[in-house]
């Protein structure tokens, strides 16, 4: 399976999940294709992660981050976190010191070059982090960011907004000790945005989010209903949380 996709600024796709090969070419579980399909030669990922990838994403500079089971890439330390260069090789600049004790699931990169990771971890760099974690460019925890009683029950998606807000989706019940399930927000700081309210919210599990330029956001998931209207598998919330 492909379990995630990102595309680079100039085009290229970076597929990642449980596969071998791509086009016959061994290519252990990360790959990149060039915008018309073809297998990127240049992107060599060695031996690559040594479990399976959940998430991708691409910083503006082309860097690459990768989250999942793994807890090495091409023999290399990754405690289920690792930031690629653009020819597939690890980062040295990206050190996430212990990294996440659980898998990670979700993977968002802001504005500001600032790295939200969600997923069944409970920590973060040996501190308490709850499903939804902070990092700073270089790897290391921005405790700035402290979402105190955070997701637990497990996050599997992520997006941050223009503002520097934090979406979280998955199988949790509440969020920062509040009653928001499957579906919130934090601010900034890492606190619940009680703010957003969805009302009942969706009655399953959210699995993706995408915000638009208008700000309203999308989720898709195992619901068939956003605050008791039927919405089977897909809603859009405005940006307060309301559905639309």
């Amino acid at each position: 399976p492909v379990n995630a996709l990102a595309v680079q600024p100039d085009g290229k796709i970076v597929l990642a999940g449980e596969f071998a090969t791509v086009d016959g070419t061994v290519m252990p579980r990360v790959a990149r294709l060039h915008d018309d399909g073809y297998l990127d030669s240049f992107f060599n990922p060695g031996a690559g992660p040594d479990a399976t990838v959940h998430a991708v994403a691409v910083q503006p500079d082309g860097r690459i981050l990768l989250g999942g089971e793994f807890t090495s890439y091409n023999d290399a330390n990754a405690p289920r976190i690792a930031r690629l260069t653009a020819d597939g090789l690890i980062d040295p600049a990206f050190n996430p010191r212990a990294g996440a004790n659980r898998t990670v699931r979700g993977l968002a990169v802001g504005p500001n070059g600032a790295i939200v990771l969600g997923g069944d971890f409970l920590t973060v760099g040996g501190v308490s982090r709850p499903g939804i974690a902070l990092l700073t460019a270089d790897g290391s925890l921005d405790t700035t960011f402290d979402p105190g009683a955070g997701a637990p029950g497990g996050v599997f998606t992520v997006a941050i907004q223009s503002d520097g807000r934090v979406l979280v989706g998955g199988a949790f019940s509440s969020a920062g000790g509040a009653n928001f399930p499957f579906l919130a927000r934090f601010n900034a700081d890492g606190s619940v945005d009680r703010s957003f309210n969805t009302g009942t919210g969706p009655d399953g599990a959210v699995r993706s989010i995408a915000v638009g330029a208008d700000a309203k956001i999308i989720n898709g998931g195992a619901f068939v209903k956003f605050n008791t209207v039927d919405r089977a598998l897909i809603a859009r919330p405005k940006a307060h949380g309301y559905l639309d």
